[in-house]
């Protein structure tokens, strides 16, 4: 406090956090003035020693800045590392969908279920960890940064990586699979003509490219899926996963389709279809299609015509049946030969449980005869034949009820299944709802068939 009683120290605030501080001067008479010395001073009292912008202080002192708070020191923040991380060189999320052009019609092109890399091609690099800077607040206590974390080497198979580890090439030609930071190549029978019958059967544990035809009496086999650029014509195609027919099917009540997976096609005519999961096709003629899963016949004026096509989850096409009335079936809902199916197997798991009750009942009465003798060599011999037998049927019973629980999902798929036609149904169309039928008469616009009150009802969309 000067002569005058004018109370000169300044005053000095922190923030909360301590990352700026802030002055205050208290206004003085005409002949008084503060100095930079006695603002640093303050600053200091009060703990502040980082930060501080002195060309600032000198300006307030000079310009007799008094009575407003001024931010006059800020600390610095810390810059956080980065984690390392990697940059992968190849396309691994797949577009499992065909996409619709402007026009409506369905670009199976646009299906991608395979990613190709070629040996010596690289598939990822890796970016090290940024270790991070720490800071300061206005006191100059350190304010540590986050550490940037290395990652683990990928894992996986059919690559190498270099030997600063930042680099990983592919050391086969194959198909790659990414899982989070594991790396899959697998081979790939990529073939770049037609296949037939001189050129012979294929059975490949693996996926399978074919870039031309598949020919009437050819057989393809894949423990994966199967992509065909051209026309197939009276062949047999049996996939793992996926089959993929950019081209469509010409079967020529020749040709079958066994797919695992989904199945999607640009057309398919008088062709056997069995799939595990859905089907997705512009157009079906004169065949015999079961889905355990959806049928959908969306692009453009897809239709299903003849044939009867089996969808356990629903139907969904543009047009069914034609202008000629060609009989044609559509059923959705449980296939009766899943529900015999259901019905055999907990007929079996119940036998092979009161079988396996009762080898365990038997290995219980030897383990009581083992106390109460001295001669175990027959009861040993006994005893790991019943053990054998045990863990045979324990696994059989498994593999049943794994089977099951697949067949009782694709019931559960199919409740309130229905069959959807956006466009037109032709008479002499029957759709088959579980156990209920319709035969249609007239022509009928769009519309969607489902089950009511045991029978089939039309709702008008």
């Amino acid at each position: 406090m000067d002569d005058t009683g004018i109370k000169r120290e300044p005053v000095i605030r922190i923030s909360y956090d301590r990352m700026e501080a802030y002055i205050l001067l208290p206004i003085l008479g005409d002949n008084e003035a503060y100095t930079v010395d006695e603002l640093i001073d303050a600053a200091a009292k009060n703990g502040v020693v980082f930060g501080i912008d002195c060309d600032l202080i000198s300006d307030m002192v000079e310009s007799r800045n008094f009575g407003h708070e001024i931010c006059f020191a800020r600390g610095q923040k810390p810059q956080d590392g980065e984690d390392g991380r990697y940059e992968f060189l190849f396309d691994y999320n797949l577009n499992k969908k065909p996409k619709i052009r402007d026009d409506g019609s369905v670009d199976y092109w646009s299906v991608h279920s395979v990613e190709v890399v070629k040996k010596g091609q690289k598939i990822a690099r890796y970016i090290e960890p940024v270790e991070g800077k720490d800071g300061k607040d206005v006191f100059g206590k350190v304010i540590q940064a986050k550490r940037g974390k290395p990652l683990p080497p990928l894992a996986g198979r059919g690559f190498e990586k270099s030997a600063d580890g930042l680099i990983y090439v592919a050391t086969i030609d194959g198909k790659i699979e990414k899982n989070k930071n594991r790396i899959l190549i697998n081979p790939v029978l990529e073939i770049n003509g037609n296949v037939d019958v001189g050129t012979g059967n294929i059975d490949f544990i693996g996926d399978v490219i074919v870039h031309g035809n598949v020919r009437t009496g050819a057989r393809i086999m894949s423990s994966q899926s199967i992509t065909v650029d051209g026309i197939c014509e009276g062949c047999v195609l049996e996939a793992g996963k996926d089959i993929i027919l950019r081209s469509g099917m010409i079967g020529r009540n020749k040709a079958r389709l066994i797919v695992k997976g989904n199945l999607f096609a640009k057309f398919i005519e008088y062709t056997e279809v069995n799939v595990e999961g859905y089907v997705e096709a512009d157009s079906a003629v004169n065949s015999i299609i079961v889905s355990n899963d959806m049928v959908l016949f969306k692009g453009g004026h897809a239709s299903i015509v003849g044939g009867k096509v089996y969808g356990c989850a629903g139907i969904e096409v543009a047009n069914l049946g034609n202008d000629a009335f060609i009989k044609t079936e559509v059923h959705v809902g449980v296939h009766k030969k899943i529900k015999i199916k259901i019905a055999e197997l907990e007929r079996l798991i119940m036998q092979k449980q009161q079988l396996l009750d009762n080898i365990t009942a038997g290995l219980k009465q030897i383990e009581m005869l083992e106390e109460k003798t001295a001669d175990r060599e027959n009861l040993d011999e006994k005893k790991m034949t019943l053990t054998r037998a045990k863990i045979e049927k324990t696994a059989d019973i498994n593999a049943n009820k794994e089977e099951l629980g697949r067949l009782q999902s694709i019931v559960e798929r199919s409740t309130n299944a229905t069959v959807k036609v956006t466009e037109l149904t032709y008479p002499n169309v029957e759709v088959y709802i579980n156990n209920s039928k319709l035969v249609t008469k007239d022509e009928v616009g769009p519309a969607e068939f489902m089950e009511k009150d045991a029978g089939i009802v039309m709702m008008s969309l």
